[in-house]
């Protein structure tokens, strides 16, 4: 390592473990609220309820995959207002279920607004299983 990398490493802030920089996708967390140990996610035929969490970053929408017995269905963005950070909101995703069947995983990625711009932070996705019905 020379003096330069050495200097760079120990005093920038943007810099991780000496060589990985934080994107802008780091804080962008969506998660399911728990109450008792369980997820606050469930579904009836047509429709998915979840509850959501933010982490430290807002979050402009969440794309979701509705993975079924029968097919699957995208909704571009299940949010119908931004979701400031460190908050919670119930949505509710709906579904055709007679192309879907019964939900077997919900897939949430959430999106982020960077200079106006939107982001899909795809290595922050939210992955639910096992969803209980309504």
């Amino acid at each position: 390592m020379s003096w330069g990398e050495k200097y760079i490493e120990e005093r920038a802030d943007f810099v991780k473990g000496g060589s990985e920089v934080a994107g802008p996708c780091e804080n962008a967390v969506l998660s399911v609220t728990t109450v008792k140990d369980v997820p606050e996610a469930c579904w009836l035929p047509g429709r998915v309820d979840i509850v959501l969490e933010s982490g430290g970053q807002e979050i402009v929408g969440a794309k979701a995959l509705i993975v079924g017995s029968d097919g699957v269905h995208i909704a571009e963005n299940v949010l119908e207002q931004p979701l400031p950070p460190r908050s919670a909101l119930k949505v509710a995703i709906p579904y055709e279920n007679a192309k879907v069947g019964d939900v077997l995983q919900v897939k949430l990625t959430p999106i982020i607004d960077i200079a106006g711009e939107r982001q899909f932070c795809d290595g922050s996705q939210t992955i639910i299983e096992d969803l209980r019905t309504c």
